[in-house]
């Protein structure tokens, strides 16, 4: 009896939260994000010779990155993010940080790699979000600023070109990236001087307005419903 209490309690504090969750899922919280409708393709590329990415090692003036972030037709589908770095010589790349949203008081809780709503069907994440900056393994990191991302490092492309792509629901923001290959790195200008410099499109704390159902399906509500016409 009191298992059954127990089960019943659960569900309806789930459903209390898939209620929350459904409240929010038609507005975007507090953040700058770029809205997209569906269908909608967001896409450029950043050079060393325009001054858009900062560049050292043997990485020179055929540094790139291209980066696509595209919202299916099918309005309950994810966005895909995606970016594929170009240099001009080896070594390939051995991490990539990428800027994610950070938590929001008041709002939305910042990126999480383990959550299907923010991250799916992408490489492996070397570690959950933080912050990273002028530290061990990141040469020529600029002095005095960091990035709050995630690190991708296993799983990555062997050889450059190399393309990182995933799926997520959080609507796109300008952020930053910074790359590494042994001695070799580059980065965007924007993360040195964000007041000048040039910037890339990444996941915001703002979620795509999603129909309640997907967010039941997601939370797992599916198999609690059947749970609870059990004891009905």
């Amino acid at each position: 009896m009191e298992k059954r209490k127990t089960q019943i309690r659960t569900v309806i504090f789930l459903l209390a939260l898939a209620i929350v969750l459904v409240g929010f899922s038609g507005t975007p919280c507090v953040a700058d994000f770029i809205p997209m409708d569906p269908g909608d393709v967001l896409s450029d590329t950043l050079t060393v010779g325009d001054g858009e990415i900062i560049a050292g090692g043997s990485w020179g003036s055929g540094t790139e990155l291209y980066y696509e972030v595209t919202r299916p037709s099918d309005p309950t589908a994810p966005l895909h993010y995606l970016y594929t770095f170009t240099a001009s010589a080896t070594p390939s790349l051995s991490h990539f940080i990428l800027e994610v949203s950070e938590a929001v008081l008041g709002g939305l809780a910042g990126f999480d790699k383990d959550n299907p709503m923010d991250y799916s069907n992408g490489p492996t994440i070397a570690e959950a979000a933080r912050s990273y900056g002028p530290e061990a393994g990141n040469p020529s990191f600029p002095t005095g600023k960091s990035i709050w991302g995630i690190k991708f490092e296993s799983g990555l492309p062997e050889t450059i070109p190399a393309t990182i792509e995933f799926d997520s629901y959080r609507l796109p923001m300008w952020g930053d990236f910074y790359g590494k290959g042994g001695s070799s790195y580059a980065y965007n200008s924007g993360l040195e001087f964000p007041d000048t410099g040039a910037f890339i499109l990444v996941p915001d704390t703002s979620y795509v307005p999603v129909p309640g159902a997907v967010l039941l399906g997601l939370l797992g509500l599916g198999a609690v419903g059947i749970k609870l016409r059990k004891y009905a």
